[in-house]
């Protein structure tokens, strides 16, 4: 539908100029400012203009609204000065009445809308002395002095929202339908609402139909809200799948009203169990489209209203669309919930496997990381249960999180033997039942365990080869596998120093995405996209792509996305080498409130001091650096180490020394590149510029090669490749390195 919107907009101005007015945009749903957000990025050269008008409160939605977009700009529109508004009153009176101007004037305090239903107010009642002394009150008055036919219309148009189908009017009240165009037509020349295609209308402003829906008593609304999703049930046969959401609305605003009003009615029963039915099925519908958050907020909205029972497989279902502290919490109540009701033990493991997936294979966004006690005491637990269970998918489904512990023991002790081979059945049996159920999710969250055990032994191509496979067939898997499966080839890719590869593969992934998609897995995809597009260079196709991974975080929550930080971290690296402060303060504040969530006795690898110091413009480098201790964010590593040489700090010799064997141990090309510049610049050693410089240009690494020449022409005295160095540097806008660099000559 999105593309089907924007291809249809560039197709228009390809053959006239077009202009496109978004109005009110304050009030719309996620999806549609997530619609709204995909037009505004045309491709090619299309004439397009589109205008925006939405009142600030659209920016505590989306704080990051139209950030990092070429050709965007903000204007905030002052309340309009006092000729302004006398203008305008004299326009609408059409004669010049000081008395009236200058009253409207003043109580209108700048709003034109407000001053516009001053004036119609004023026309209506012919005195100065009833003027209402609020905008509400203005509109009350209007409505007051309708005829009760009008004023019936548009109390029952309320109840749709801001458009309504005459045809819903009629049908909502005995008698009415046989006048309502009729009527409909008279609101129009009343200025109160405006006609659209059909027999649709729609109120001219949003206040006019709040103050309708305020008329109307709360025992009235409810049978208004259950008469209206039965109309349009029986007007929409057999599209009701694609009308759940709106179904859902209606049904569960009437049993809201009716639960308060009249709780034990068999009316108020019946409303209950069809709100829960059609949350349920909007639910349905948003996960198809991987509209995680909808999906979600259906969910919970559906706990008021369905049997008792179902409750531990819709905690389920919100962990499977999750992830994270709130993923894993959903699960255990979904456990905790399926044992107090005696469900049988296939769902008890099922669940139970969903907290070991989240904890182990998520285990980048869980901020208050399980002790290992907590972790054998769990999988000892599903080792319990899976003595007892027959369901096969619960069991492969719990062998295949079992599979993961090997990733998410990285950093805190080496793997035994014993542990490796677990691991290893776990998998294998995963991927028999797998094979047997022919279940291509379970297959590719079997070969990701695999791909965790290659990370354990550093083991990037093998990594990379298994995300490959999982690639093979991503037609037959969902989203969130889909994006995963990206993610990790572009993940592996980097740290192998192919660079050409993590572009191409997840701008090929990036393509197929939505705004408002799974933003747990589609965050880490743009993470490693903005890493990978500001090592190549192209700064500004990263800077946007930063902004979208803002808004995918916000999304999903502002969680604790630990593997978010390199993508946040390269996005303040930009901010400051341009002196962006906006982009560079989104970063701060994302890596701050992700820190926060960690919690630093649990959770070793985003090693919290050495985080902060490198937020704060330090590279945090010592001796004992988590870079040489265990496992550790190589990337992160290498962005610090850049810092450190870009500010000319003293890089602890443990590291020049140790780190370039360990950064070749690893296999990470582009941590070595880093080490070898910083031994270059601390040992004025042209020939470690040389070779990181190497490194460099087969990977594409723009700015680097950059830093990397202007450095070694300062140690060569080869004054013509400084420049050629600064040159490259400057092109990208990094007046930063540039400032520093004028500086130490």
């Amino acid at each position: 539908l999105f593309a089907a919107w924007r291809s249809a907009l560039e197709a228009t101005a390809r053959h006239n100029p077009l202009v496109i007015v978004f109005e009110d945009l304050h009030w719309s749903s996620d999806s549609l400012l997530d619609l709204a957000e995909f037009v505004m990025q045309p491709r090619g050269d299309a004439a397009v203009l589109m205008i925006v008008l939405a009142r600030p409160e659209l920016l505590d939605r989306r704080p990051n609204w139209g950030g990092g977009r070429l050709n965007h700009l903000a204007i905030a529109l002052e309340p309009l000065g006092k000729n302004a508004i006398n203008g305008l009153v004299r326009h609408l009176l059409d004669t010049d009445a000081p008395e009236v101007i200058n009253l409207v004037a003043e109580r209108s305090e700048g709003n034109p809308f407000y001053a516009g239903e001053l004036v119609r107010s004023y026309l209506e009642h012919g005195s100065l002395e009833k003027l209402p002394d609020t905008v509400q009150a203005t509109v009350l008055a209007r409505l007051d002095l309708l005829p009760p036919g009008e004023r019936r219309v548009l109390q029952l148009g309320s109840v749709f929202g801001r458009a309504f189908r005459a045809s819903g009017v009629g049908a909502l009240e005995l008698g009415l339908d046989q006048h309502v165009l009729e009527l409909c037509e008279n609101l129009v020349d009343r200025d109160l609402i405006r006609p659209a295609e059909g027999d649709r209308y729609a109120f001219r402003h949003i206040l006019i139909q709040e103050v309708a829906y305020g008329t109307l008593p709360r025992a009235e609304r409810a049978r208004l809200h259950a008469e209206a999703a039965r109309w349009v049930e029986t007007i929409t046969p057999g599209r009701e799948t694609a009308l759940s959401e709106i179904l859902a609305f209606h049904y569960r605003a009437a049993a809201m009203l009716y639960t308060a009003l009249e709780p034990d009615s068999e009316e108020t029963k019946r409303t209950r169990q069809q709100a829960a039915k059609w949350l349920v099925k909007a639910a349905d519908v948003a996960v198809a489209a991987a509209a995680t958050p909808e999906a979600v907020r259906h969910i919970r909205a559906s706990f008021d209203y369905v049997e008792p029972d179902l409750l531990p497989r819709l905690h389920e279902r919100i962990g499977d669309l999750t992830a994270g502290d709130s993923g894993l919490e959903e699960y255990r109540l979904a456990l905790e919930e399926y044992k107090e009701c005696g469900s049988p033990v296939n769902d008890q493991l099922r669940a139970l496997a969903g907290m070991l997936m989240v904890a182990t294979r998520w285990t980048g966004s869980v901020g208050d990381r399980p002790s290992e006690e907590w972790m054998a005491e769990l999988r000892a637990r599903g080792r319990g249960l899976l003595k007892q269970a027959n369901d096969r998918y619960a069991i492969a489904r719990f062998l295949a999180a079992d599979a993961f512990f090997p990733f998410w023991l990285q950093g805190i002790r080496e793997l035994t033997a014993d542990e490796r081979a677990l691991a290893e059945r776990s998998a294998h049996r995963a991927t028999e039942i797998a094979n047997e159920l022919d279940d291509a999710e379970l297959k590719s969250i079997v070969l990701d365990a695999e791909a965790g055990l290659s990370t354990s032994r550093n083991d990037w191509a093998k990594a990379r080869e298994t995300a490959e496979k999982r690639i093979a067939f991503e037609a037959r898997l969902s989203l969130y596998e889909r994006l995963d499966a990206h993610s990790m080839k572009a993940w592996m890719s980097y740290f192998m120093g192919d660079l050409e590869a993590a572009e191409r593969d997840s701008a090929q992934m990036l393509a197929r995405l939505l705004p408002g998609q799974a933003p747990y897995p589609a965050l880490h995809l743009f993470v490693w996209r903005v890493l990978t597009l500001y090592t190549l260079g192209r700064w500004d196709e990263a800077v946007s792509l930063f902004w979208r991974a803002i808004e995918a975080w916000h999304d999903a929550g502002s969680h604790t996305a630990g593997y978010a930080l390199r993508g946040f971290a390269a996005g303040l690296a930009m901010g400051r080498a341009r002196n962006d402060s906006r982009l560079a303060g989104a970063a701060i504040t994302a890596m701050e409130s992700i820190l926060t969530g960690f919690q630093v006795e649990t959770h070793p690898h985003h090693h919290h001091a050495v985080l902060l110091d490198y937020i704060r413009g330090g590279s945090g480098l010592r001796p004992a650096d988590p870079f040489m201790v265990g496992q550790y964010p190589w990337e992160m590593a290498e962005l610090r180490i850049a810092l450190a040489c870009d500010q000319r700090e003293d890089v602890p010799r443990e590291i020049l020394e140790e780190g370039l064997e360990k950064a070749i141990r690893i296999q990470v090309p582009l941590v070595e590149a880093q080490v070898r510049r910083a031994r270059g610049l601390a040992y004025r050693d042209a020939g470690e510029l040389s070779a990181a410089i190497a490194i460099w240009e087969r990977a594409g690494a723009l700015p680097y090669i950059g830093r990397g020449r202007a450095e070694r022409g300062l140690i060569t005295g080869d004054l013509t490749e400084t420049e050629a160095g600064l040159a490259i540097v400057k092109k990208l806008g990094d007046v930063n390195y540039v400032d520093r660099f004028a500086a130490r000559v």
